[in-house]
């Protein structure tokens, strides 16, 4: 049947349009189970779907799990995700900011490791001498760790000692 334009076509999205849109708003309901309660109250969503979520997270495997993710999906359907989404992208940004500085950190304490006193000159500018003195007592501890075979108590004791002052400094 031809719509007003005579072309034949609707505005109506395609059943694997609506198909990627369902599998979208389940998807994005599992990553909410994962926000704190605090953050769920937050978003105003139905108390149904808070539930659910809530629900899901002691969930780990079979027939209940997958009708629980499907029930969370169709109720997903039924709200505005646009706030939703704006939350779930802050999150993301802040595990990822959190994830470069951890790996900034931990860098830092293999390349004081590794004896480079570029390293140690960064610490010593966020805490001083005495965080440099401690810093290379550990270092010495660590090489002797490692030379008798024994588990990297000293390395992170360390990477503390690192997170800390730099935590402090700034």
């Amino acid at each position: 049947m031809d719509d007003e334009n005579g072309t034949g076509e609707d505005d109506r999205p395609s059943r694997s349009q609506m198909k990627r849109e369902a599998e979208m708003r389940q998807k994005m309901g599992e990553r909410l189970s994962e926000l704190p309660d605090s953050t769920l109250r937050g978003l105003g969503l139905p108390d149904e779907l808070v539930e659910s979520l809530k629900r899901i997270r002691h969930m780990r495997r079979g027939g209940g799990l997958r009708r629980e993710r499907q029930r969370i999906g169709a109720l997903m359907r039924k709200i505005d995700i646009s706030e939703v989404k704006q939350t779930l992208a802050q999150r993301e940004a802040e595990k990822a900011a959190e994830a470069r500085a951890f790996h900034h950190l931990e860098q830092l304490r293999d390349r004081m490791l590794a004896g480079e006193d570029e390293a140690f000159k960064t610490l010593q500018q966020a805490g001083g001498d005495q965080a440099v003195q401690q810093a290379r007592e550990l270092v010495h501890r660590a090489e002797q760790e490692e030379i008798r075979g024994q588990p990297p108590a000293a390395a992170r004791a360390l990477f503390r000692l690192v997170r800390d002052t730099l935590s402090k400094a700034g």
